[in-house]
């Protein structure tokens, strides 16, 4: 008697081979990824990460959503659209569990998803030595994002929802609703959740152009997944008011004056300019073809990156895996693996782990943690009001200072910050009436700069502190700084000045 197939027979083994192979492609890729980012000094290179923390650790005692801002003396108690308030729990708690150290296994964890997520599918359609040169030419343009801040989270989310999107599409089909769960996190962490839900124009009209013969039936399977996604983008504490503030938001002056909103400068090699030639080489040596809604898609976040630097992560993300799905290839024959390397791989994660936490993070001393400097300050003087650089901001609020100002330029608008860069630039009479109408006394500025020169040629006041000793630049420092070439001269990059008037 002839037994029929088994499903466990050999068709189902090299099923579990490739399955077993995938998750393991992802598992190495993500752990390399992971212990690197675990030790880089740079990811707590920024002044808003203190915020960020402080605001999660806020959430956490309160129980709720700031509505009002409670960290400046500026703006105390005004209007403040915590926007990335999940992301910033996230932080606060791994704060609070072990230090910056939990903070930064935090966006290594991050970064190691992203990073194995998109190997994993690059593996798919190209053989192991393509898909590793695009990874590394796609971390070209993730790399300057490496800093702990929310936008760090929405990678990984990026690298899963362009994955979904690319294998609905394959399958003649939308993404399953399940994927809606993800959007509603990430409307929560950060603002790139409205060029998720944007994504699904593109490829919906691809499939109904595509498929015009089935018209109805895409409709029926796109346009409800892609309300469904719109919905779960304005479910956030403030609702439709958050998706209209974040529109406003890239709108604001002041963000040109900030760096990662300046377009980028190809007068030196940087990762982003080797991606666009490796990619345009790609192109031209393999002739690829592209689909016209996945070219405009490219040349759309090519614009983007154009215009504003910080979206040279998004382009990094979603351009690789258009051409790399447009490549036609398929990776080599998965092998077996033995069973034990997984295991091991996730042994090898914890070792990494304990072997951070057992480490002290330090937050090296830069304009946007002048440690050193703050130390000189009189400790009566930390309740008291501060006029303060731009890049400090964050790490005072870390202290326990109310700051004049920090890195929320969201808060405080155009007209504030054009007001803060006429005091900083010395005009006439500025520098005196923010002293008067705010109540400062005393100041927190970078050694070079004009108020701080004026300051110590102010009666009743002196200087407490100054360090010339060079600092580390500041990775989110103001453009217009950068531009006139005005490096802090002090050890962390600013200078105490301080004291009360004796009028």
């Amino acid at each position: 008697m002839q037994k029929s197939a088994s499903p466990s027979g050999r068709g189902a083994e090299i099923s579990g081979v490739a399955l077993r192979a995938e998750r393991l492609h992802f598992a190495l890729a993500a752990l390399v990824a992971f212990t690197v980012t675990a030790f880089l000094p740079q990811v707590l290179g920024d002044g808003d990460s203190w915020w960020h923390v402080r605001a999660g650790e806020w959430m956490l005692d309160h129980r709720a959503v700031p509505m009002v801002d409670p960290f400046s003396h500026t703006f105390a108690g005004k209007p403040w659209h915590a926007h990335e308030w999940l992301a910033e729990v996230v932080m606060g708690a791994a704060y609070r569990a072990a230090g910056w150290a939990a903070v930064m296994l935090l966006v290594a964890a991050a970064m190691g998803s992203a990073i194995g997520l998109l190997y994993q599918w690059l593996r798919r359609h190209v053989p192991a030595l393509e898909a590793l040169v695009m990874v590394i030419l796609a971390l070209g343009c993730l790399s300057p994002g490496l800093l702990a801040r929310p936008h760090l989270f929405a990678i990984p989310m990026l690298v899963a929802w362009t994955r979904a999107l690319l294998d609905a599409r394959a399958e003649d089909r939308a993404p399953r609703w399940p994927w809606l769960l993800l959007v509603l996190a990430w409307a929560n962490m950060h603002g790139t959740a409205i060029f998720a839900v944007a994504l699904i124009g593109p490829f919906a009209l691809e499939a109904l152009i595509e498929q015009r013969a089935e018209w109805q039936r895409v409709l029926r399977q796109w346009v409800p997944f892609g309300l469904g996604a719109l919905l779960a983008l304005v479910l956030t504490p403030r609702g439709p008011d958050g998706l209209l503030f974040l529109i406003q938001l890239t709108q604001m002056e002041s963000l040109k004056l900030i760096i990662e909103w300046a377009p980028p400068s190809f007068a030196h090699l940087s990762g982003l300019e080797v991606f666009l030639m490796a990619g345009l080489a790609v192109i031209l040596l393999r002739g690829v073809r592209l689909r016209p809604l996945r070219i405009f898609v490219v040349l759309l976040l090519l614009h983007m990156t154009l215009q504003h630097q910080r979206h040279q992560m998004v382009l990094g993300v979603v351009a690789t895996m258009i051409v790399a799905e447009a490549m036609g290839g398929r990776g080599e024959a998965s092998r077996a693996w033995p069973r034990w390397a997984m295991p091991a791989v996730g042994l090898a994660a914890l070792v990494v782990a304990a072997v951070r936490l057992a480490i002290p993070a330090q937050v090296l001393e830069s304009d946007t943690a002048p440690a050193s400097s703050f130390a000189h300050v009189p400790a009566d003087l930390h309740g008291q009001p501060v006029l303060n650089g731009y890049p400090s901001g964050g790490f005072l609020i870390g202290q326990g200072v109310r700051p004049f100002i920090d890195g929320r330029t969201d808060l405080y608008g155009d007209a504030f910050m054009a007001r803060y860069d006429a005091i900083m630039e010395g005009k006439a009479g500025e520098l005196d009436k923010a002293l008067s109408e705010f109540g400062i006394t005393w100041t927190f500025l970078p050694a070079g700069s004009a108020p701080a020169h004026e300051m110590d040629r102010k009666p009743g006041w002196r200087r407490h502190h100054v360090d010339l000793a060079d600092s580390h630049p500041s990775p989110r420092r103001r453009a217009d700084e950068a531009l006139k070439r005005q490096k802090p001269a002090v050890s962390g990059g600013l200078s105490a000045n301080g004291g009360r008037s004796k009028d």
